[in-house]
Formats: C-alpha cells, sequence, structure tokens
C-alpha cells in the first residue's frame, strides 16, 4: 500500500505547479457557461470534449440558450 501512496503523492507534486495556472481558467470557463445557461452537467461535458481553452469560451460567447 505505501508504493500506490507514493505514487499518488508524487503525481499530485508533479501536477502542483500547473494547478495554479489552470484553475483560475476552469472557473472563468465554469461560471461563463453556467451563465450563459448551460447546466452543470453540460459544462462539465463541454470541459471534457473541447481540449482548447480559448474554443470553450468562444464557444459559449456564440451560444444563446435563453428560452
Amino acid at each position: 500500500m505505501t508504493g500506490r501512496k507514493d505514487a499518488f503523492f508524487g503525481g499530485i507534486k508533479a501536477l502542483s505547479p500547473i494547478f495554479w495556472g489552470v484553475t483560475p481558467f476552469d472557473l472563468i470557463a465554469g461560471i461563463s457557461s453556467i451563465n450563459r445557461g448551460l447546466n452543470e452537467l453540460e459544462a462539465l461535458g463541454m470541459s471534457v470534449v473541447v481540449f482548447s481553452g480559448a474554443a470553450q469560451l468562444a464557444v459559449v460567447g456564440l451560444m444563446d440558450r435563453r428560452p
């Protein structure tokens, strides 16, 4: 069990530098998606399918989900 635990925390340590740059963008993309009318599942699905952050914001800006 110690090997898996060490590997887990080693992965967290390796990814921590990028975490601080990605997290604010993730919040901006998620909040703008929800403000545009997507529900939480749709916003998460778009983040999983669309790999380009700029494309996510462009799509959200072009969407009109108002009834």
